[in-house]
């Protein structure tokens, strides 16, 4: 009788426990994670079903150069700069490098896009992003691009460094590509997602079709499983025929993310681009919490 009834009192407790927790404001890192506008449906990213939540987004208002520029939208401090910043609003240093653009002088805004005023060389858009165990799980990055005949736009996840050996290196840890055709090819897009693989890049790619008008809307999530060789991804395209998933994967090993970012061609341009992380699922913790002390209590009746 007595084990029951502590059994009950246990089960009351966890279940109480847990409405307070879904009543309350949810907080990633210590921050409100619902802050009016920055709730975005997942879209299945990851079989999601529940909602995403943007931590940076810039709409590329106004003009100029991109280096420097903070995101006009969003900056909320989700996922920080750097390791090792108390949880809380980002302060000082961090605060000031959190959705800043760390850019080629190659890439301006312009008329709302960003855009490249040459065109030549390599041009990687990048603003800090430190992800590190325990932090969250799932992640996904969204944004919009004109891709111009015959060349290469890419979002991606981005490791340590100033991207100078480019997203063909371990640089690019995690990386989507879409490359357009040209001539009888031009509404043809190639499609490959590229991660680093302990200095072994891999790679799977295939083809698509967008209309050479059309603005692509490119989703790239990226599954933290904690697991040392088990993180997955998510690739996802969204055209005037609504969203067409391109290929969801395990990586074979973890990823390791310092920044996340951009890089277009010479005469391609971004309109839009955002970084979201998940929804936590602490109610779901506190329920199994709630099984696994009634299961303890069983076997020590």
């Amino acid at each position: 009788m007595t084990t029951t009834r502590n059994t009950i009192l246990t089960m009351l407790a966890m279940v109480l426990a847990v409405t307070s927790v879904t009543s309350a404001q949810q907080l990633f890192r210590g921050i409100p994670l619902d802050q009016g506008s920055n709730v975005q449906a997942s879209e299945g990213m990851l079989n999601r079903t529940r909602d995403f939540y943007i931590d940076v987004l810039d709409n590329f208002t106004g003009d100029g150069p991109l280096s420097g520029r903070e995101a006009d939208t969003h900056q909320i401090g989700f996922v920080p700069p750097v390791a090792d910043v108390p949880n809380g609003l980002l302060q000082g240093a961090a605060a000031d490098a959190h959705g800043r653009w760390i850019a080629d002088s190659d890439y301006i805004i312009s008329n709302g896009r960003v855009v490249r005023e040459t065109g030549v060389g390599q041009a990687i858009a990048q603003t800090p992003w430190r992800t590190f165990s325990g932090l969250g799980d799932d992640y996904k990055l969204e944004a919009t691009a004109m891709v111009a005949a015959g060349e290469t736009v890419s979002i991606g996840y981005f490791g340590e460094g100033d991207g100078s050996q480019g997203l063909n290196s371990d640089f690019g840890q995690l990386v989507l590509g879409l490359t357009r055709g040209t001539d009888a090819n031009v509404n043809t897009l190639d499609w490959s997602v590229a991660w680093d693989d302990n200095g072994i890049r891999q790679t799977v790619s295939g083809t698509t079709t967008a209309a050479l008008s059309e603005e692509i809307n490119l989703q790239l999530g990226w599954l933290d499983t904690g697991a040392a060789s088990d993180d997955l991804f998510d690739a996802i395209i969204g055209t005037s025929n609504g969203n067409q998933r391109l290929i969801q994967d395990r990586m074979g090993n973890a990823i390791d993310v310092f920044a996340v970012g951009f890089e277009s061609g010479a005469n391609s341009s971004f309109g839009s681009f955002t970084a979201a992380v998940p929804e936590p699922n602490t109610a779901m913790l506190a329920i199994f919490g709630v099984i696994g002390m009634v299961t303890a209590t069983r076997r020590r009746a």
